[in-house]
């Protein structure tokens, strides 16, 4: 179990994600705090999908980083789908690109995270 430690993470987090994504007509946030909060929530997702990746590997190259980035952001873009069939909810193109960010934000803790403990 702990060999696979950021892939059971990673999938409770979506999952909480999801768990919150479906609560309807949750009050609004002002437009740059809601973009903050999506940066946020998401910056762990780049942490724990880098991780989840390379769990069974012993280094990184630039393949694994688009790839974690493409998968974290997907999951941004299918919670913001999922939330636009969500009464109460709206889906916006500019909060997958707050997610997108946060990802990256998450994938750049990661390598600092490992260069920090060579």
């Amino acid at each position: 179990m702990a060999k696979h430690r950021f892939t059971v993470a990673l999938f409770l987090y979506l999952a909480l994600i999801f768990g919150f994504s479906s609560l309807t007509h949750t009050p609004p946030l002002e437009h740059g705090k809601d973009k903050l909060a999506h940066t946020i929530e998401y910056t762990p997702v780049g942490f724990l999908t880098i991780g989840a990746i390379l769990e069974n590997r012993r280094r990184y190259c630039f393949p694994v980083l688009l790839l974690s980035l493409f998968l974290g952001t997907g999951a941004g873009a299918l919670d913001e789908l999922y939330q636009s069939f969500v009464p109460g909810r709206h889906s916006r193109i500019e909060d997958i690109a707050a997610d997108a960010i946060g990802v990256a934000i998450g994938l750049a803790l990661y390598l600092v995270v490992k260069a920090r403990k060579k």
